[in-house]
């Protein structure tokens, strides 16, 4: 979990920090990995005229 603090700004909860409070640890990545919802990244046909010619 990332907090905010009024003097310290955001920073990570002590379980997901390595101890810098700059670096997640593995369960930290695995956190930020765990937010992005999955249906971002589906594979579907791009719209037609999409991109470059």
């Amino acid at each position: 979990m990332i907090r905010r603090s009024s003097m310290l700004g955001l920073f990570a909860a002590a379980a997901l920090d390595t101890g810098d409070h700059l670096h997640l640890n593995p369960s930290g990545y695995r956190a930020m990995a765990d937010a992005v919802p999955t249906r971002l990244f589906r594979q579907a046909p791009l719209p037609r005229g999409f991109g470059y010619r």
